[in-house]
């Protein structure tokens, strides 16, 4: 999808401070309906308080396959005991049968207050996977590879790894930001956008989990392969989440 039209906009709100009201429908209570796109994404209550980390949703746009989102989030949670940053996580429904294949997420604010500096961040679909078009999952080509490329500097594409064919973590690193920065991945004319194909089921039963995860400089990251094998066990639900499976580790 070519959301150029609508970039200008959505810069202008995410300059204009935290709050995205005003250009479509908002959430700000934990959830919402994702235009007529077919979708409801929601996510902890616990984000809702913008003293903490926090997250809010708004839909810019929608075509006859996809819906568009801009979100604005901050961490505010410093790194646990073993040095990792607590993921924001937002659960994604299909609500009707013929719901759209594609969400993108666009013109995104992400603020760095955890007290330390990230070298670089993933973007984790958790699904389970069947290495079939069935599964959810990152659309590279169309990210990454498209006459716009999502600009995620000041960190630079490393990886988009998963089970099979499907590509359900992408990696970005080699940059850093510090903290009390905020991040603006697809800002701006030309600065591309997150494809995700939803993979909607014909009986619209598809539910899956959308994280982002920062890796702060402290931590060393896990193997590509391995993110991949957490994601697709995760969401075949044999562990409950990733921190739960750190204090299964420990």
């Amino acid at each position: 999808m070519n959301s150029k039209w609508f970039k200008y906009a959505a810069s202008a709100v995410v300059a204009g401070g935290m709050a995205v009201g005003g250009l479509s429908s908002s959430a700000q209570a934990g959830s919402l309906v994702l235009g007529d796109s077919g979708w409801k994404a929601s996510w902890s209550s616990a984000f809702d308080n913008a003293g903490g980390t926090f997250v809010t949703l708004t839909v810019l746009a929608e075509d006859a396959n996809s819906v568009v989102l801009q979100k604005v989030a901050a961490f505010r949670d410093a790194p646990d005991q073993y040095g990792y940053i607590n993921a924001i996580e937002i659960n994604f429904e299909q609500i009707r049968s013929d719901a759209k294949p594609n969400i993108i997420f666009t013109s995104e604010q992400v603020s760095n207050d955890t007290g330390t500096s990230w070298n670089g961040f993933k973007f984790i679909i958790e699904d389970g996977q069947t290495g079939t078009p069935a599964d959810t999952q990152f659309d590279v080509d169309a990210t990454f590879n498209s006459g716009d490329p999502f600009d995620t500097s000041p960190f630079k594409f490393i990886s988009a790894t998963g089970i099979s064919s499907s590509p359900q973590v992408i990696t970005v690193g080699d940059g850093t930001l510090a903290n009390g920065e905020t991040w603006l991945p697809g800002i701006g004319a030309g600065a591309g956008e997150l494809v995700i194909h939803g993979a909607p089921a014909t009986d619209g039963s598809k539910r899956f989990v959308f994280k982002e995860q920062p890796l702060p400089g402290n931590v060393i990251p896990l193997p590509a392969a391995m993110w991949s094998a957490l994601s697709g066990l995760i969401g075949l639900g044999v562990f409950g989440s990733a921190k739960g499976l750190r204090r299964k580790m420990a």
